[in-house]
């Protein structure tokens, strides 16, 4: 009987796959950059195999945090803002294959090792919150586990023809987000700023009044179509106002998207929002970063009556 072969079939699979247990992996350091005098960011190769790190703990999106903590060490880890793009899916293929029981029809499905996939996954160290890991070196070992959060959903601005000007407003640590996604360029986690007709970074000076990630401008201008504003610090709460007010932009505030990353600071995030509803701009297009995010993957779930009807298989 149909009903029966399937429940056979169930019985001889995992009915639930361990999603919440963290898993820690070993991961090298292998670039060191000062960013501003009190933040680094270190690059490490990561894993990020889908068999060893499920969907639910893996970096898929913008605004998550990495969990780091030292070589052999015990307990939770820091969590770390992130200033690389998410891996693309491509990175993904082989352990995905796998996943799927994918094989060439030369092959025999027989027991393998897990895929190990390591890329470069990039953090943003502040030499008072990340005391631990402000003083890395490359060669030097950590483990890193979850990557923490849902990240931001940009689905809102995703159509570029419907929205060819974005406005971005960056502060502190949210300057690394912004990085992230404008460097992931037309990969399938980015906006495809290059396509746009006008993309603008208004970014908060730090506290010395240098501009992070400053020799990286020329490149994201040249290379992602996003000019660079500098918001002064000096300015207080009219400084984001005078920047955007100094800014030759020509734009449609009803093709005109926008992204906050306010880095915490609810008082830029007053002054980012007010400069955009000033300006005209669909409030249903302003990304904010957020708590939890919103979930983009599908929890595991059992197998229902009624999903067993619709599939042809009850």
């Amino acid at each position: 009987h149909q009903e029966h072969k399937f429940e056979a079939a169930m019985g001889n699979m995992a009915t639930e796959v361990d999603t919440k247990t963290p898993r820690y992996f070993e991961a090298e350091v292998v670039r060191v950059e000062q960013v501003t005098k009190s933040v680094r960011d270190v690059t490490v190769l990561a894993e990020v195999s889908r068999e060893l790190v499920p969907l639910t703990q893996a970096y898929k999106q913008v605004g998550q945090r990495a969990t780091v903590r030292a070589a052999g060490a015990n307990g939770a880890g820091a969590q770390v803002p992130i200033s690389s793009a998410p891996p693309p899916v491509e990175v993904y293929e082989e352990s995905l294959d796998r996943l799927r029981g994918d094989i060439a029809a030369s092959d025999s499905k027989v027991q393998l090792e897990p895929v190990s996939t390591l890329t470069e996954v990039t953090l943003r160290v502040d030499s008072a919150r990340h005391r631990a890991l402000y003083g890395l070196e490359p060669g030097d070992k950590v483990e890193t586990g979850p990557f923490a959060g849902m990240g931001m959903s940009f689905r809102p601005m995703q159509f570029i023809f419907g929205y060819p000007t974005v406005l971005i407003c960056a502060n502190g640590e949210g300057i690394s987000s912004a990085k992230a996604l404008i460097e992931c360029g037309a990969s399938d986690r980015g906006l495809c700023f290059h396509m746009r007709e006008a993309v603008r970074l208004y970014q908060r000076e730090e506290q010395d009044g240098s501009l992070a990630y400053a020799d990286r401008h020329a490149n994201w201008a040249n290379a992602y179509h996003v000019d660079v504003h500098p918001v002064k610090r000096a300015g207080g709460a009219h400084a984001l106002q005078d920047a955007f007010d100094a800014d030759d932009l020509e734009y449609d505030p009803d093709a005109t998207a926008a992204i906050v990353f306010d880095g915490g600071d609810p008082g830029f995030k007053m002054s980012a929002l007010k400069m955009l509803n000033d300006a005209g701009v669909n409030p249903d297009v302003i990304v904010q970063a957020t708590k939890d995010g919103d979930a983009i993957f599908l929890e595991n779930h059992a197998v229902t009556d009624d999903e067993k009807r619709r599939k042809g298989i009850a």
